[in-house]
């Protein structure tokens, strides 16, 4: 009983204050001037003020696509005074594809999409049986 008492007393005399605080990284300052893009074999690496720009993880980033790439570098050009990561889409699939933080596999990957295809709605099936056509548009 004497603890029960206590406890109410603590909650009765002590003020109630209950704080939410969120911490946010600091904002980074941008610290390149110029962004570019090198080509070679086939890949487009993203450069900074000439240093080739790395993922997360410290890989190499690299797309095999050149309009990939030009919208990269786009999205780093883009940033002012300072680096706003949630404002570059592309740059973080991309980023997210070459570490591949959940070390999936090809297959894995085909089988997670396997399973949603019964919810396609592009996706119709039907039961009668119709005939095929190649039907070409002029």
């Amino acid at each position: 009983m004497f603890q029960n008492t206590v406890k109410l007393i603590s909650r009765i005399c002590s003020p109630i204050v209950q704080t939410s605080i969120r911490h946010y990284p600091a904002p980074v300052k941008r610290f390149y001037r110029k962004t570019g893009i090198i080509s070679s074999n086939g890949r487009y690496e993203i450069t900074l003020d000439q240093r080739k720009l790395k993922t997360p993880k410290g890989a190499p980033f690299y797309v095999e696509s050149e309009p990939l790439a030009v919208a990269v570098a786009t999205e780093w050009d883009a940033q002012k005074e300072t680096i706003d990561r949630s404002s570059m889409h592309l740059t973080s699939l991309s980023s997210t594809v070459l570490d591949n933080p959940g070390g999936l596999k090809k297959m894995d990957i085909v089988n997670y999409l396997v399973n949603y295809i019964t919810t396609d709605a592009i996706l119709y099936h039907s039961s009668v049986s119709c005939n095929r056509n190649l039907i070409v548009f002029i």
